[in-house]
């Protein structure tokens, strides 16, 4: 169902498309994890916060890929957290489907992933305040 806002000129409805976006509830943009960290099989670590992590996190726990719809509307610029990621040293896989050429991007690293909260203070204890 469409919704559509009174053109105030005309009086006519009207498309709006962020009346729309504002109806559906928004996915998190990555920023309430502390870090995203990406172990290889052989050892080294790749860590990211924010959308970065999010992408990160898609890609290591969904086999079947990622296409920017899946990251739509919180990263319109999936194919640059892809591309500095593959310059960081992951291996993802592009292929090109559907009449309209879309990508849609494989984690082709083997490893486990570690999202850390943002509260956490990476796992070390807290040391007590000294009273005066």
């Amino acid at each position: 169902m469409r919704h559509y806002a009174n053109d105030a000129e005309t009086g006519k409805h009207r498309f709006d498309p962020a009346y729309e976006a504002n109806k559906r509830p928004m996915p998190s943009d990555g920023t309430e994890y502390g870090q995203t960290t990406f172990r290889a099989s052989g050892g080294r670590i790749w860590a990211y916060r924010g959308k970065r992590a999010r992408v990160l996190a898609m890609l290591a726990t969904m086999a079947e890929g990622v296409t920017q719809w899946d990251c739509y509307p919180w990263h319109t610029r999936l194919a640059a957290s892809v591309k500095v990621m593959r310059d960081d040293g992951i291996e993802i896989e592009t292929t090109r489907e559907g009449p309209f050429n879309h990508a849609r991007y494989r984690l082709r690293t083997p490893g486990t992933l570690k999202i850390q909260d943002q509260r956490s203070d990476g796992g070390s204890f807290r040391t007590p305040k000294k009273s005066a």
